[in-house]
């Protein structure tokens, strides 16, 4: 949570977010949506890129060698949504079919999670249905976040 974020942008209702992955071999448009999903107060995060068509893909690793600052900038949206929505929550999984992003999230979240548990709450689920505050190492398949009461 150290690293530095890219300048971004976001819609008046603070729920969709775009900024620019930069590295020597690509800028890339991104966008952070935040959607309701149909359980009051909770929010679906869904990272995607911008294709120059306009159209949205989250199944693509853009290998842009920039993945502390995408993550940093993830975690600034947060703010912007928790400030908006404070007593919302945030549910997340990774979106590929061989599990990598999900085993990346738990990754990062297992090494932050000293640094932002004063900040959120992070529960690991199971299932839809069985959820425990998150701990390092477990085999979750997806996360809730929500700023601290």
């Amino acid at each position: 949570m150290n690293h530095p974020s890219y300048p971004f942008t976001h819609d008046e209702a603070a729920l969709q977010f775009d900024f620019e992955s930069i590295s020597e071999q690509a800028i890339i448009q991104k966008r952070v949506i935040y959607s309701p999903t149909g359980v009051a107060d909770l929010y679906n995060l869904a990272l995607v890129d911008i294709a120059p068509d306009g159209s949205l893909d989250d199944s693509i690793q853009s290998g842009n060698d920039d993945l502390p600052e995408v993550v940093a900038t993830v975690i600034q949206t947060l703010f912007v949504v928790f400030k908006a929505y404070p007593k919302s929550g945030v549910y997340f999984r990774g979106s590929d079919s061989k599990g990598i992003r999900i085993r990346l999230y738990r990754a990062i979240i297992g090494r932050d999670i000293d640094n932002v548990q004063e900040l959120f709450d992070i529960y690991g689920l199971y299932s839809s249905t069985s959820a425990e505050l998150f701990e390092p190492n477990k085999p979750y398949v997806a996360f809730i976040i929500k700023p601290k009461s």
